[in-house]
Order: C-alpha cells, then structure tokens, then sequence
C-alpha cells in the first residue's frame, strides 16, 4: 500500500468529521498516513487527532535550511517546485514555502501519493510537496470549493480528481475537468442499525437541523416554515446546532416570529453531542440553497448521519442531496420554500407508517451506499490505481 501525505488547510476541523474518520479509517487498514496541516484546529474533532505537521509552528530558520538541503537533494525536483511557487503567486502563499520542509520528512519518497480535501490554498500547498517529491497526487473536491472557483486550473493542476456527488463530476465536466471520480463521503455505520424512530403523536414533536450559520445552510427559510407551523398550533421543540456569522440575525428573527418557546439556537457542539441530539429527534431538517454568492452545499453528512440513525429527512434540493434523499428515502422539498418544509412536516406528522419506512429506506442506502469504509476504500483504490511516478 502506497503511503499518503495529507495536506490540508486546518486539521481537525468540527464541521469536517468526514477528513478526520478518512485518516483514521486508513491507518486502522495499516496503511501510513501522514497529516499535514497549514494551522492545528482550535477543536479536536475526533478527541485524539492532531497533524503530524503544522506548518504555521515551523520555524523559519528550519524553513530555509530544508530549502538549502532540498536543492542538493533533487536540484531538478527543486527547481520544478520554484517555478510552481512563482506561477501559483498568493493562492499557496506563505504556506507553499514550507514545502521543501515536508518533502524532506517524507524523505523526497516519489512514492508517497499526496491527497487534499477541497480546491484551496491546501490545494495549492500540496502540488509544491508533489513537485519537491516528484510523485503523484489527488484532490476530493466538495462543493463551495468548486462553484464558482476561477482558480480551479491552477488548484487542481498534475491532480487525479475525486469528487463527493455525480453532480459535482458533471458540474467539473462541463467546466473541462473531465474525468473525475466520484467517491461518496461516508459516516460510521453500527452493527446494528437503530431501529426506525418513533413519531410521537402527543406531546411535543422533536425537530433537529444542524449546520453552520450562513446563507447556504437556509435557516432564515426554516424558521419562517416552523412559524408557519406554530400559527397553525402545532406542538413541536426545534433545536439548531452549529455557529457562524449569522447567528445574531437568526436569534432576532426567533423573537420576531415569537418562536423562542419552541426553537433553540444551541450553538456548536462537539460531534459526539450532535450524534446524541440525533439520536433523539423525530425529524430531521435541512433548508439548504445556493447562497447570492453562489455558495452552496454538496451533500452535507450531516444528513447521511440521520439517515443512519433512521430518523426522518425534510431536505431542500440543491446540488448533490437528491442523491441520497428522494421519495423513497425521505422528502425532498424546493429549495427555499418555506411553504414546502411545513407540509412536508404535516406529512411526516399525519402518515408514520410512511415516515418509518422512508427512514428505513434511507438507513439501508447508508449502509449500502454512504459508509465510511466505503468511502476510505473507494479512495484508497483510486490511489493504488496510480502509477507511481
């Protein structure tokens, strides 16, 4: 088995959960994987991982004496990586420069496969270690990473490209990049599913939606769906997980639709908390759309991970969702219709049997379709597949 390098932006990062099992899945398949990072994540996602690397702790004086010794190493090699710096300009800067400091770890092995989650400046990072260690690497790709990106040919250059929904291989296709693989991101799957949950039909209705707090995420969309739903007397609890720059905004939006009896605003918490709060909802909510910006979700995990937990999926259709949720598997409303998300709850609400069986549904297609070992062996066999260089 090949090893991988990792270089990211930050690691661990809390909202991605799906970087941080990938590694660890790998090394627990014994293959070495090294993690490098530009900046340590100020939360621990996992509770024990931290990088191998983190370049913003490099320093300088160490810095330039592995330029020095990476020219005489493999002056070619070095050269090729000074070219890369000077045509990539500010998109890798200042983390680029620490390059020559992790091809040296990796002793300048050609076989080391370099990996990046997201078209960015880790991206950018990644093809001067490859230059400095003359290999190969790959790019998994996302969603706001991509949408929009102008700088997509440079961040992706010398990269096997690997994507996380058939409508991003098509959206880069038509964009000229052709041929990348798509390898689903996938979320820890039990032994033993969880039993369907239960649509109560006394006493509060437990609503869940979890995502950060910024336009894609379409919270302003759900709340006015919820209002709509309380004028109407529904009984019903709404907690939202996560933080961003939105959250004043959202907060005066609960008072003004007098929703603060009903709808919490939890803020972040750590994964575990949120797989407990899962655990526990009865729906499940995400009003996803593309921001004015053209920003928008690929297909959040957070979703997969209900669906593991076979609780029942309202989600809006944007982008990749529709892949895993649909009629079968739960219920897929227009994006930013409030309207849609309230009768989708009245539907969930009036019919359980059918709402038991849709979340079995989408419960099966995690298992068969969305588990992370599916995930680190499809990536895994899009590396081996790469001759080394």
């Amino acid at each position: 088995m090949r090893p991988i390098v990792y270089v990211l932006n930050e690691y661990p990062v809390l909202s991605q959960t799906f970087v941080t099992n990938e590694v660890m899945t790998l090394r627990a398949s014994g293959r070495e994987v090294v993690v490098v990072a530009a900046r340590r994540g100020d939360t621990d996602a996992s509770g024990h991982v931290i990088p191998d690397i983190v370049m913003s702790s490099l320093r300088p004086l160490a810095v330039a004496r592995s330029h020095l010794r990476a020219i005489h190493a493999t002056r070619a090699r070095y050269l090729s990586y000074l070219r890369w710096v000077g045509r990539s300009g500010l998109l890798g800067f200042p983390w680029v420069l620490a390059a020559p400091y992790v091809a040296e770890r990796l002793r300048f092995d050609p076989t080391v496969h370099v990996h990046t989650h997201f078209a960015s400046r880790g991206s950018v990072v990644a093809e001067g270690v490859r230059r400095l260690l003359g290999g190969t690497r790959s790019v998994t790709t996302h969603a706001a990473d991509i949408y929009g990106n102008p700088r997509l040919d440079l961040q992706l250059e010398n990269a096997i490209l690997v994507t996380v929904t058939k409508f991003n291989a098509q959206y880069l296709a038509r964009r000229g990049f052709e041929g990348a693989q798509v390898v689903h991101c996938g979320v820890v799957v039990k032994r033993e599913p969880t039993p369907a949950q239960e649509i109560i039909r006394q006493g509060p209705v437990r609503m869940l939606s979890v995502g950060r707090l910024v336009p894609k995420k379409g919270h302003d969309v759900l709340l006015r769906a919820l209002a709509t739903l309380a004028r109407e007397g529904l009984d019903f609890e709404c907690e939202i997980i996560g933080d961003g720059p939105e959250r004043h905004v959202l907060e005066e939006m609960v008072a003004e639709l007098d929703l603060r009896e009903m709808v919490c605003m939890r803020g972040s918490l750590p994964h575990d908390e949120v797989l407990r709060r899962i655990d526990r909802a009865q729906i499940f909510l995400l009003a996803c759309r593309v921001s004015p910006d053209g920003d928008a979700d690929g297909l959040p995990v957070v979703l997969l991970e209900a669906g593991a937990r076979a609780v029942p999926i309202i989600a809006s259709s944007v982008t990749g969702v529709g892949e895993f949720i649909d009629d079968e598997t739960g219920w897929l409303v227009p994006s930013g219709n409030p309207e849609a998300i309230a009768n989708a709850v009245r539907e969930v609400i009036r019919a359980p049997e059918i709402a038991r069986e849709r979340a079995r549904m989408a419960q099966k297609r995690v298992v068969d379709e969305f588990s992370l070992c599916a995930q680190a062996q499809g990536l895994a066999s899009v590396i081996d597949r790469i001759p080394v260089a």
